[in-house]
């Protein structure tokens, strides 16, 4: 049952590796991580865990997404990254690691192979995962149904100004005074 913490079904992990959007330098990429981390999630789920891990590159959304006025290292939308995934598919961090900074959308930047005498090119015909559908909920009830029917989820959450001071305990907006 996926209502068990994913990270211990019994006693398997069922998650992919944490990352940290910032590294090597700051990139606000965290809607390209919250894609991939969960499109990845339900790779694994799905193989129950059989090696090796799926994970699905950040850097080409962050290169490739411009939809929804989604701006790579500037921040992005991860309907428009399903979107994209869906029309194009995806990569993993074998084909295109993470930079963490804007990148052309070449075809060397969805999957590159790089030759310490030749330099980098173009793989062509690399291997891409590709999705079905994608679509949005909203509300816990709904993303909850989600999460439990086919996995992890990406959020985003609409922040009043009041938030960029929060520092940590509950924090609650009268939903009169939220933008």
């Amino acid at each position: 049952s996926l209502l068990q913490d994913p990270r211990s079904v019994n006693g398997m992990d069922m998650t992919t590796i944490s990352r940290n959007q910032h590294i090597p330098q700051y990139c606000g990429s965290c809607w390209a991580h919250g894609t991939t981390s969960a499109l990845s999630d339900r790779i694994k789920l799905s193989r129950r865990a059989a090696f090796p891990d799926i994970q699905l590159s950040p850097q080409v959304l962050v290169d490739c997404v411009r939809a929804n006025h989604t701006k790579g290292c500037d921040g992005g939308d991860p309907t428009a990254a399903y979107s994209y995934i869906l029309d194009q598919g995806i990569t993993d961090d074998s084909c295109s690691n993470y930079l963490a900074k804007n990148e052309q959308c070449l075809p060397q930047n969805v999957c590159r192979n790089c030759d310490p005498k030749k330099g980098c090119s173009a793989v062509s015909d690399p291997p891409i995962v590709r999705i079905k559908e994608h679509g949005q909920v909203a509300g816990e009830a709904n993303m909850l149904a989600e999460i439990y029917a086919r996995g992890p989820i990406a959020v985003t959450v609409a922040c009043p100004a009041a938030f960029e001071n929060y520092t940590g305990g509950v924090f609650e907006v009268n939903s009169l005074q939220a933008s």
